[in-house]
């Protein structure tokens, strides 16, 4: 299906250091439906095979599935999912083998129902997609609630075929199962003690825009973000925006019917879905935007089809129900079913398609769904309104609904929730106890129109009491700083809490005309129950309040206590408001109980009947919706319990996950949290057999699943909302298990302190590796390498780096020689100057074998600096300088900290104190640099190649017309440029100085090299490098700042990635004189 094409040069001009050869991909449709490749073994089965299964074959799948993959495939942008990379051979076959070894043994062990299940899907889900051992079933038994279940069974699903097969085989078996997307469900909807079957996100990112993107197709498993980025250059978004909009997935979106600060009742998904692909609990499939489809559903399925209509029918003909399911829709409402659908719609396939909308997976599985869009206006403004007490932020709130001014957002916060962000600067500290505020927010089409919304809304809040002068913001890093301050809330609260409690939030909506009083009874109850941390806030304008409170439930007086909160709430809410108990987040486990409460008998037994008619045998997520069982709320409780400093603040929430590159191989940060705090649990338990025998287990799935996969980049730091770096914890674990062994303290303190012959070794091996490459070629390369890397594994227990075909040739040497200048220019020099430390990365590797530029990294800098009149510095002794970071990676921590010493001193002395900028010409020592050294301000000097080059080259180059490179380019910023807040744009700006088109972001978080962390284990990257692929060729070059991350991505894209400098010096003259002086 896709083939490599015939190596040929690229389509334009050759770059001064020579023109480039590379194989380039080649993307191939046929009209076969495409398989991914680890499913091939399975879906090549013949149909008589699987019936031997118990008779789930081929032959059970709608019919019109292979039309819609094909629709999907051709007509959808794709993710890059079908790329066929180079080969890459595993490295982890003995841990992963030992991984499935101890799935399996645990599968046997399972009762004799599931033992059944899981043997009817082997015919078709590969065994390494069924997960039955204790670290990972464990690691998915909790989500973002406080609710903890751990599944018997994991799927991992990659397609819509696989769900149709499974859902009839549990449908037949009487199987439950539950759905899980990005599990940051803050009810317990994506947990089960059943079957869980899991969205590999790589395998559902397909979409589709319309051409002036009004409407925009959407596969379960994109990320409500990513969908708003797809739509950027329409100006359009999706209507719902809620506060895990970066990390939930669209799928768990719509399932929750989740809206946010911006949506209200309007823009959420029950009002902006035009279409949709479902799949019910017995494996039927309707696609409503396919007039063929409903017909044919209706025909299939006349139960469903009667069913439907006579509970509409009844609902509309009775006035009573009928109004009240109108009132009560009014504003935020996602409790229970969506029964405004029995309202609004006739057929019975519009009320389905509207059920499904918040149904939380209990009704049926969302294969894609068509969202209309809305505007999304570039001219934005916020203010931080104070007010003296809730009553006068009550009254704005009223004043803004009731007149209807030009607002898109107002956020309500008490004064414990100000309390919990004074450390972010947006809040006084010296602010009076009764003191709330509205976070407002206002936005327009064009300018004018926007200063006019501001000046509206500044005059009518002026005219009620205010704790000081109301001020807007346009500047869009600080709007930024304070929507993100406000979605931070929850997990804020957190890391607030005492060590070993959780975190409740709860949400609830109320008529605008009883806000005030609302948020004054929740006041009230907390403090009649000693809860001093629980913070009001939400969004005001829809009447929808949020509760956060921390909880130890760890003893019962505690969990009794939390119960009489929970109903005594639900009764202030639902009886005497007359509100919802769920406006937004899903009724989930915790409000199951009190369904019936808010919507009386008659309309919870609608409920009843709505789910036995689409899940008679009521499989899909049973008890998370509705629930007979009063006590549900305080069953399955998640103990948190105390286990590491850098760690305990978590919450738990799923924030970090979509920056991981281990996500779809192995672990998550989050799981990586859940299983360390399990395993010192078992550590500060009782010495038990059964004990010792778990940690035991645990410890060693652990250390491939969670240790030696882990990048350790502390990218899951920057979109978690408390900062927790779960990279810090394994480089702890690393450091902890290096000090165990003095084999390998003595071969770090070796490396260190001849760190220059380390180089020299590194480029010998290189040059051996290209030289066996030239001999033996690729694919015996591959097998010698493997046989050396499994040697390592078995007899010596070392993690032996991998060959792979776009390893680079062995570095030059430095063009360092006595004449070289190693002191600090004069200060008086008029010459700009630059101390330039090349990287041990860039002394070791230099270009790759199919790349025509033969001048190693080190050579082209000093080139570049030349052409620009930048005066270099060598700093002294530069062949044995490092930063630390290979050191500090690998769990050697005393190593690190001497080379890092050492560089310290030695740049000090060449930059005169800082005096002189310092160039690194690789990103991640460079952050090492900035985040570690002793002295902050000197560090400040040492720059990254995108910091140095927009403000020592590009004022100072020219750059032709007739030398930029006429084809389409990829940049990729790296983990460590993004947290030196030069990311994806500053990259994509500079590189546009050398483009002719429209610089491309690669849209990767992490490549997961990791340094070489993607030789030893590279299938890391390979997983990590799934979304990188374009759906056509017209990519040939890619730029980044760091030598490891660009082989990964050379490797696994078809893109030639080098660093910035090449590209920068190819395309480059020096300015004249004339401009210079000017």
């Amino acid at each position: 299906m896709f083939v490599v094409a015939s190596s040929k040069s690229c389509n334009r001009k050759p770059l001064p250091h020579g023109s480039r050869q590379r194989l380039h991909y080649q993307r191939v449709f046929s009209d076969r439906v495409e398989i991914h490749p680890k499913a091939s073994q399975s879906t090549s089965k013949t149909a008589k095979a699987a019936a031997d299964q118990g008779g789930y074959s081929q032959t059970n799948v709608n019919p019109s599935y292979e039309n819609y993959k094909r629709d999907m495939d051709l007509q959808l942008k794709n993710s890059g999912k079908h790329f066929v990379a180079p080969r890459v051979e595993e490295t982890h076959n003995l841990q992963k083998n030992e991984t499935e070894r101890i799935s399996q043994e645990y599968k046997e062990k399972l009762p004799q129902e599931y033992r059944n299940f899981a043997s009817a899907i082997g015919s078709f889900i590969p065994s390494d997609r069924i997960i039955c051992d204790p670290l990972r079933t464990f690691a998915y038994g909790t989500d973002a609630s406080f609710y903890r279940l751990n599944p018997k069974i994991v799927v991992e699903l990659f397609d819509e075929q696989e769900v149709v097969r499974i859902l009839k085989i549990a449908n037949d078996m009487k199987i439950p199962v539950t759905f899980r997307a990005a599990g940051t469900s803050l009810s317990g909807q994506a947990i089960t003690d059943s079957v869980l079957l899991k969205l590999v996100p790589s395998q559902w990112s397909n979409f589709r825009v319309s051409p002036h993107g009004e409407e925009i197709k959407l596969q379960p498993g994109i990320i409500g973000g990513q969908a708003n980025k797809f739509l950027g250059k329409y100006d359009k978004k999706i209507g719902p925006d809620p506060a895990t909009i970066n990390s939930a997935f669209i799928g768990g979106i719509a399932a929750n019917n989740s809206s946010g600060m911006c949506c209200g009742v309007s823009k959420n998904c029950y009002h902006t879905v035009q279409d949709m692909r479902l799949v019910l609990a017995n494996g039927a499939v309707l696609d409503t935007e396919s007039a063929e489809s409903r017909e044919e559903f209706k025909k299939n399925h006349p139960e469903i089809i009667r069913g439907l209509q006579k509970l509409g029918d009844q609902v509309k003909d009775n006035a009573q129900l009928r109004e009240k399911i109108t009132h009560k829709y009014k504003i935020k409402n996602t409790t229970g079913y969506a029964l405004n659908s029995l309202v609004d719609y006739h057929d019975p396939i519009d009320i389905l398609k509207h059920l499904v909308i918040g149904s939380e997976g209990t009704l049926a599985f969302i294969s894609n769904i068509t969202l209309k869009t809305v505007p999304e206006y570039k001219n934005k403004a916020s203010a931080l309104v104070l007010f003296p007490d809730v009553t006068a932020a009550s009254r704005a709130v009223t004043a803004l609904k009731s007149e209807k001014l030009p607002v898109d957002a107002v956020e309500l916060m008490d004064r414990a929730s100000l309390r919990a962000v004074e450390n972010t600067g947006i809040a006084r500290s010296d602010l009076g106890d009764r003191v709330s505020a509205l976070l407002i927010d206002t936005r327009a089409e064009s300018g004018s129109e926007l200063e006019n919304n501001i000046q509206v809304i500044t005059k009518r809040l002026s005219q009620i009491e205010l704790v000081e002068p109301i001020s807007f913001t346009q500047d869009p890093d600080h709007i930024d700083k304070l929507w993100a301050v406000r979605k931070g809330l929850y997990p804020a609260v957190g890391a607030m809490r005492k060590k070993g409690t959780i975190v409740i939030i709860e949400d609830v909506a109320v008529p605008i005309d009883r806000l005030e009083q609302m948020v004054i009874d929740l006041q009230d109850l907390f403090k009649k129950y000693k809860y001093d941390d629980a913070l009001v806030l939400g969004h005001a304008l829809e009447g929808n309040l949020h509760v956060i409170f921390s909880q130890d439930l760890e003893k019962q007086e505690y969990i009794d206590i939390y119960h009489k909160v929970m109903d005594e709430m639900c009764d202030m809410v639902a009886t005497k408001h007359g509100g919802s108990l769920k406006a937004e987040h899903g009724t989930g486990r915790n409000i199951a109980p009190y369904v019936e409460l808010e919507w009386g008998k008659d309309l919870y037994e609608v409920m009843w009947q709505l789910k036995e008619i689409l899940d008679p045998n009521f499989i899909l997520s049973p008890g998370v919706l509705l629930n007979r069982d009063k006590q549900v709320i305080v069953k399955d409780l998640k103990a948190m319990p105390t286990a590491h400093e850098l760690i305990d603040h978590c919450v738990e929430c799923g924030m970090c996950e979509s920056q991981c590159p281990s996500r779809e191989l192995t672990l998550t940060p989050r799981q990586r949290i859940v299983l360390w705090r399990e395993m010192e649990r078992l550590r500060n338990s009782d010495p038990t057999s059964q004990t010792l025998k778990d940690l035991e287990l645990l410890s060693k799935e652990f250390d491939y699943e969670g240790n030696k996969t882990c990048a350790a980049d502390g990218m899951c730091a920057t979109t978690c909302p408390v900062s927790i770096n779960t990279g810090e914890l394994i480089k702890y674990q690393r450091a902890q298990n290096a000090n165990k062994s003095q084999r390998a303290q003595k071969l770090a303190d070796a490396i260190a302190a001849r760190f220059d012959s380390s180089v020299e070794l590194g480029r010998a091996v290189l040059y051996m590796a290209n030289l066996g490459h030239r001999i033996l070629g690729t694919n015996l390369m591959y097998t010698v390498s493997n046989g050396i890397t499994n040697l390592g594994k078995r007899i010596l227990d070392l993690d032996v780096p991998k060959w792979n075909s776009s390893l680079p040739k062995a570095s030059q040497n430095l063009l360092v020689n006595e004449k070289s200048r190693f002191d600090p220019t004069p200060r008086d020099s008029q010459v700009p100057s630059v101390v330039y430390f090349p990287s041990c990365m860039a002394r070791i590797m230099g270009p790759s074998q199919s790349d025509g530029d033969k001048d190693s990294l080190h050579r082209v800098v000093i080139t570049l600096l030349e052409k620009a009149g930048v005066n270099v510095i060598w700093p002294k002794n530069v062949q044995s300088g490092c930063c630390g970071l290979a050191f500090q990676s690998k769990g050697f921590p005393a190593q690190a900290e001497i080379k890092l010493s050492e560089m310290e001193q030695t740049l000090w002395h060449a930059s005169d104190g800082g005096r002189i900028p310092i160039l690194c010409d690789t990103s991640p020592c460079t952050l090492q640099f900035r985040n570690n050294l002793k002295d902050r301000f000197f560090a400040k000097s040492i720059l990254d190649p995108i910091q140095f080059s927009q403000k020592y080259l590009i004022p100072n180059l020219e750059f032709p017309e007739d030398r930029k490179i006429s084809e389409e380019v990829l940049v990729h910023a790296t983990c460590s440029s993004k947290k030196l807040g030069v990311g994806p744009k500053a990259l994509t700006q500079l590189v546009q100085n050398c483009c002719q088109k429209e610089v491309a972001d690669s849209g990767v978080s992490c490549c997961g090299m990791a340094g070489d962390l993607g030789l030893t284990v590279p299938e890391l990257p390979q997983s990590a490098l799934k979304g990188l692929v374009s759906a056509n060729p017209k990519f040939r070059d890619g730029y980044s700042t760091s030598r490891s991350c660009e082989i990964g991505l050379s490797l696994h894209s078809g893109v030639d990635f080098r660093n910035i400098f090449y590209l920068l010096d190819a395309t480059s003259v020096p300015k004249s004189k004339t401009e210079q002086e000017q």
